[in-house]
Formats: structure tokens, C-alpha cells, sequence
């Protein structure tokens, strides 16, 4: 009785994870903030100013965050995540100018922060506790596949609501967050820290992480990773809607094309576990190919961008996934959630450069040359990480299984 018990609370624990990747996610103001701000006279560079917001918040919350989840319940953290990104929402509603949507970027950015080093270890943490930490590839894929899944349908709603006006979209928005939260608040439950972790304070947790990011080669790699190569999908993703409207879709078929955009990040994404022993050099080479697809839709128009921007996308979620996992079985000291904070804090410190440096050339060039000079400079960047990678003989863990 007491097994059966143990099993249906797992199940719960697990079940809260998928519904909060995916529900969170489901925010329709998503394929239309960028055109909001837009018609509140925000200009490229403005919004690549508030992107660049966005992420210095990041990078400032990112780390001592991680140290906190450390030392704190990361169940809770998690939550209040969810209450600063519902009160990020709210304010963009009630001041729809450049500060109040750079309050709101801000409050959003904290509430990631919080969360980002939380969610990874406490998952991990629970599979270990349960003796199943071999099943964390698998169930962390299937959350970001989730909330993939969430940000298209999200986006497919958004181009369907955009009929009842920008600030419906919003007020609905700012509800979802509350409502992922609740059944993870109800049924997680953060597991004993051991000893280590127990007796070690804030400052020691934030110690031990950055120590071990700058010290575990095979993590420093991953981190460089995340900070130069990964985040160009990341960052692209934010000026994908306002592509397709510069390439002509309409207002509508932007929210559609942005939800087909998500489910195939959903696809490659779900693919992760499955794909875990292709090896290191063969995934950088399917990731420099990808990104010269995108920058081969610069000269094009029609239904074929979509769907070569589907592929990338496919490419970049599936290895941003099995990078994550990688990390998560490379830390190897207590302060896992100060380690995992330290990856957002680097990817937040590219995102930066990133924003600002498409801002400029969407500026001059628009969306499209943007576009091709993301395509070119991700695909250089997998080029040097093959070099890098095999001068520091470095594996991805399966390879080595």
C-alpha cells in the first residue's frame, strides 16, 4: 500500500512538471508583443533595447538566484516565478509605454531567474531521490517539448484572439501563469538536501557553483556553448513574428505561422532522448547546416520561409535540450541549481549582445537581415565548436556510456 502510495505521488510530482511546462507557456500576447509595442510607437532599436532589459536582469538575478534555490525551497521559488511573470503582464497593460514595458520586462526576467535554476535541480534532485536520475533526459525533454507545445497553441490562440483587441490578449495573458502554477504548488514537494548542501549557506552554495562551472571542463564547455551559440535561436525567436509580417503574412497568419514555428521546436525537442547518441561533431554539423538554411531564406518569400525556419528550429531545440541534459549530468558538486544559474547567466550575457546587435542590423537591413546575418554567424560558431571541442576532447556522456 505504502509502494502504491509512494508510485501515484511520483506520478502527481511528474504530472505537475509536464502540466506547468506546458500551461505556463500557453501565452497568447506572445507572436503579438513585439507589433503591440510597435504600435505604441516602440522602434527596432527600442525593442531590441527592451529585449537587452530583459536579459541584463538576467544576467544581474541569474546567479544569486541559483545560489538561493540552493539554499531555499526551490518548490517555492518556482511558484513565485509564476506570480512575477502574471505581474509582468499586468503591467504592460496598465502602462503601455517604453518604461512600463521595461518594468514588465524586468519583473518577467526576475521571475525567470528564479526559476531556471530551481526547476532543472529540483527535478533532478526528485529522480535521484526516487533512485531514477537515468529518466532525466527523458522527462526534461518532454517539458521543454511541453512548453514548446504550450508557446504555439499560445500563439496560434493569440492570432485568433487578436480580434477582441491587444488588451484582452494581455488580461488573459497575465491569468495563465497563476493557473500552471497551482497544481505544482499543490502536489511537489522539495526533497531532504543532503548533508553537504543542508549545512552550506547562501554564500557557500554561490561559491561552490561558480567554482565548478569555471573548474569541470566538459561544464565550462557547455557554458560557452549556451553563451555564443545556443542563444542565437534564442534570441532569433523573439523577431521571428515580426519577420513573417515584414515577409507579408498577415496579422493572423503571423500567430498561426508562429504556433507551426513552436510545435516544430516541440518536435526536435521531443526528439532529444531519442537522439542522445548521435555525437558531438555530428550534432554541431546538423546545427551549422540548419542555420544556413535560415539564412538561405533571405533572398525568398512564400510558404517555403515557414518551413525552412520550422526546420531550424527543429535542429536548434533538439540540441539546446541535449545540451541541458548534458549539464545537469556533468555538475558533479551540491550547488547544482548555482551551476545551472550560471549557464542562464552567460546565455543571458550573449542574449544581450545578441539583441542589440540584430536590433542594429534589423534597423538598416530589417527582419530579413537579420535573419541572414543570424544564419551565417550561428553556423560559424558550431564550425568553431567542433574545432574546440575536439582540442579539449571533449564527449557528450552518451558517447562515452
Amino acid at each position: 500500500m505504502v509502494e502504491t502510495t509512494n508510485l501515484q505521488s511520483r506520478r502527481r510530482s511528474v504530472g505537475a512538471f509536464y502540466f506547468q511546462a506546458g500551461v505556463r507557456e500557453f501565452i497568447p500576447i506572445y507572436p503579438l508583443y513585439a507589433m503591440l509595442m510597435g504600435e505604441n510607437g516602440i522602434t527596432p532599436v527600442e525593442l531590441a533595447t527592451l529585449f537587452s532589459i530583459w536579459s541584463l536582469v538576467g544576467i544581474v538575478a541569474e546567479v544569486p538566484s541559483g545560489a538561493l534555490a540552493d539554499t531555499l525551497s526551490r518548490k517555492w521559488l518556482v511558484v513565485a516565478s509564476a506570480v512575477l511573470k502574471s505581474l509582468a503582464f499586468l503591467t504592460w497593460y496598465l502602462e503601455p509605454s517604453f518604461w512600463g514595458y521595461a518594468a514588465g520586462f524586468a519583473l518577467w526576467g526576475i521571475g525567470s531567474s528564479l526559476r531556471s535554476g530551481a526547476w532543472e535541480a529540483l527535478l533532478h534532485d526528485l529522480l535521484s531521490e526516487w533512485h531514477a536520475t537515468g529518466d532525466f533526459g527523458k522527462i526534461f525533454g518532454r517539458t521543454n517539448a511541453l512548453a514548446t507545445l504550450g508557446v504555439g497553441a499560445g500563439e496560434l490562440a493569440g492570432g485568433l484572439m487578436i480580434i477582441m483587441g491587444y488588451d484582452f490578449v494581455l488580461l488573459i495573458s497575465m491569468v495563465i501563469p497563476l493557473v500552471a502554477v497551482a497544481p505544482f504548488a499543490l502536489w511537489v514537494n522539495d526533497p531532504p538536501k543532503d548533508e553537504q548542501a543542508y549545512e552550506a549557506d547562501y554564500f557557500d552554495n554561490l561559491k561552490a557553483g561558480i567554482a565548478e562551472a569555471g573548474a569541470n571542463r566538459t561544464v565550462l564547455y557547455i557554458l560557452l556553448t549556451y553563451s555564443t551559440l545556443i542563444v542565437t535561436y534564442g534570441v532569433y525567436e523573439e523577431f521571428v513574428s515580426p519577420l513573417f509580417l515584414e515577409k507579408g503574412f498577415s496579422l493572423m497568419w503571423v500567430g498561426i505561422l508562429g504556433a507551426f514555428i513552436s510545435a516544430m521546436e516541440a518536435a526536435g525537442m521531443a526528439l532529444a532522448d531519442r537522439a542522445r547518441y548521435i555525437p558531438l561533431t555530428k550534432l554541431l554539423l546538423m546545427m551549422a547546416v540548419a542555420s544556413l538554411v535560415l539564412a538561405a531564406t533571405f533572398p525568398l518569400g512564400g510558404w517555403i520561409v515557414p518551413l525552412m525556419i520550422g526546420g531550424y528550429f527543429t535542429v536548434f531545440g533538439m540540441s539546446s535540450t541535449m545540451f541541458g541534459a548534458e549539464l545537469q549530468g556533468a555538475i558533479q558538486g551540491p550547488a547544482r541549481a548555482t551551476v545551472t544559474s550560471v549557464a542562464g547567466f552567460v546565455e543571458n550575457i550573449g542574449a544581450v549582445l545578441g539583441f542589440m546587435a540584430f536590433g542594429v542590423v534589423a534597423e538598416y537591413f530589417g527582419m530579413n537581415g537579420g535573419t541572414l546575418a543570424t544564419g551565417v554567424v550561428a553556423a560559424l560558431l558550431a564550425l568553431g565548436f567542433i574545432a574546440l571541442g575536439n582540442a579539449w576532447g571533449i564527449t557528450r556522456g552518451s558517447e562515452s556510456d
